[in-house]
């Protein structure tokens, strides 16, 4: 009898130390520590995986593409990710527009070169930064045209209006710096003349064998001769469409460091000169499109209207 109750006892002893062990399996072997046991085992590494929580060993912070999780990291900043993101959309656009194919001369007084293209429909006020970079991809320096301002090449001012003298507007010079936002027509947003451009591109060039040239006060005619005839696009300031200039009340203002009433002309273009025939000069117009013809006498009035504004580049040979 005592050996049955012996033999009995025995067995509850066993029966109760199986359970008591597997409690203890339970409680010490969290989800996690079974996970990082089961990833060891089988090879895969942890980020591959559709995890919710990312890795405290390889600092990655990236959220989840489980949208059931809640994000464990705060956000990128927001102005470096927009920045980012401009710049690679900068990027492509500049990769994935073609170089223009100059039309077929027909006769021994005309001439076409072979200009890249880029339109300003994604800068209203933006011409003179287009043309730039037109003129700057012919010879081979691709970049975007708001990458001159983002780069710090071309420098950027603003007009405002004085509120203790309403109707007295005071902003930047354009001669030196472009006015506004080029991708803006409000703000007061107008563009900038050739020395603000001239100066971008000493700038752009500070560390390149290529002269900066302004030929600022040469005819067009004189220019196609000099520089057209021997395959240099020119940058020129006419008028849009070529239609009439004119001066507006409110587009006037007094520049801030010397004082000067500067007025702005109204319908004021930047275009690049890419050749000419018997009748007409042939541009690259941002507006209106590539190799566009207008008549030469009228194409010199709008240009003089503009105070015969003109900037090549030269590279070294």
């Amino acid at each position: 009898m005592k050996r049955k109750l012996s033999v009995l006892l025995a067995v509850c002893l066993a029966l109760c130390s199986c359970s008591v062990y597997e409690d203890e399996v339970i409680i010490d072997t969290p989800a996690e520590l079974q996970y990082n046991e089961t990833s060891e085992n089988s090879g895969s590494d942890k980020n591959d995986t559709n995890d919710k929580t990312p890795s405290a060993d390889s600092g990655d912070s990236t959220p989840s593409a489980n949208d059931d999780a809640p994000a464990l990291t705060s956000p990128p900043d927001a102005d470096e990710t927009a920045l980012q993101t401009q710049a690679d959309e900068n990027t492509q656009q500049q990769e994935t527009t073609p170089a223009e194919n100059a039309p077929a001369v027909t006769s021994a007084t005309e001439k076409r070169l072979a200009v890249p293209f880029y339109s300003q429909q994604d800068y209203p006020t933006g011409c003179e930064l287009v043309c730039a970079s037109m003129l700057l991809a012919y010879y081979g320096y691709n970049i975007a045209p708001i990458d001159l301002i983002n780069a710090g090449y071309v420098g950027t001012g603003s007009v405002h209006e004085d509120f203790m003298n309403p109707g007295t507007f005071y902003g930047s010079d354009p001669n030196k710096v472009f006015i506004g936002d080029p991708n803006s027509i409000y703000n007061y947003s107008y563009g900038c003349y050739s020395g603000a451009i001239l100066a971008g591109f000493e700038r752009y060039f500070a560390k390149e064998m290529v002269d900066v040239v302004d030929i600022s006060g040469m005819s067009l005619a004189d220019l196609c001769t000099e520089y057209i005839d021997w395959d240099q696009p020119v940058l020129i300031w006419a008028s849009n469409n070529m239609e009439a200039t004119h001066r507006e009340e409110n587009n006037k203002w007094f520049i801030e460091e010397t004082g000067e009433l500067f007025e702005w002309m109204s319908n004021e273009h930047c275009l690049v000169l890419v050749g000419y025939d018997d009748e007409n000069y042939c541009f690259h117009d941002p507006i209106k499109g590539a190799y566009t013809l207008y008549p030469k006498a009228l194409s010199e009035q709008r240009y003089r209207e503009l105070g015969c504004q003109a900037i090549t580049v030269h590279p070294w040979e």
